[in-house]
């Protein structure tokens, strides 16, 4: 038996004492029950490699000892994390059905974000929006009920700087000036999303439109595959073209 070091985002793990012989649907129920999380069915296990963007899917019926064999796996180059899969494609509906999957997802998409999960999927404009979404959720949260005013530069102060919101390509792209600019318009206009009577949507409202946004993402709920197509339309089987593209599945 050892102690094996999951990961449930990137801020926290737990440790699970596991054998080599045991499948990974039994430390799945033990994360499940440990978080609290109901609507199991969004999630899967996941090997996430050095590489930015690299995972792999455990199935349930794997036991550590073939992962280790297998894939060529150690607590040196892979960490093991729990991740929703499966993206629901109606957050309030997820919201209404199991609160801690919704906030989980939540978590997950807004580290993937600032992380660069989603690559060249992400445009600038949506990076802003997203971003300024973020800033106005914490802030209001942090707020805790009390009258509050969102800028910029009291998230860089409260959150530890703007590398919180903004991906890291956008964040050394930009003039800090230009990005704060940017922001504050943003966050400007986001009071026409406030309820009527409200200056600012509550930390909720923030979220649900932030997941929303993020559905636009092609690469939201699947992956890029590099596949090779044959050419069949040329004569014998020794002319045909190999090309590679980008596949998405979803």
């Amino acid at each position: 038996m050892f102690v094996l070091k999951w990961s449930t985002s990137p801020q926290s793990c737990i440790k699970v004492d596991v054998f080599f012989w045991l499948p990974f649907q039994e430390i799945f129920r033990s994360l499940a029950s440990k978080l609290d999380l109901q609507l199991t069915e969004y999630f899967s296990l996941v090997l996430s490699g050095p590489k930015k963007g690299q995972i792999s899917y455990i199935q349930n019926n794997e036991k550590i000892s073939e992962i280790y064999t297998n894939r060529n796996c150690s607590c040196v180059n892979c960490l093991c994390k729990l991740n929703i899969a499966f993206m629901p494609k109606d957050h309030f509906g997820l919201l209404s059905q199991d609160a801690n999957v919704f906030e989980y997802l939540y978590s997950q998409v807004t580290n993937r974000v600032v992380e660069g999960f989603y690559g060249m999927d992400l445009k600038y404009d949506l990076a802003i929006k997203l971003a300024a979404l973020q800033i106005q959720q914490k802030t209001v949260e942090a707020a805790a009920g009390r009258p509050v005013k969102v800028t910029v530069r009291q998230a860089e102060r409260e959150f530890g700087g703007l590398g919180k919101f903004v991906p890291s390509d956008l964040l050394h792209s930009m003039r800090g000036k230009d990005l704060r600019k940017a922001l504050e318009q943003q966050i400007k206009q986001n009071e026409n999303l406030a309820s009527p009577g409200k200056k600012h949507m509550s930390s909720l409202q923030c979220k649900l439109h932030y997941l929303n946004l993020a559905m636009e993402l092609f690469s939201y709920g699947g992956r890029y595959f590099d596949v090779v197509l044959l050419d069949n339309d040329n004569d014998g089987p020794c002319l045909k073209k190999v090309c590679s593209k980008k596949l998405l599945l979803e």
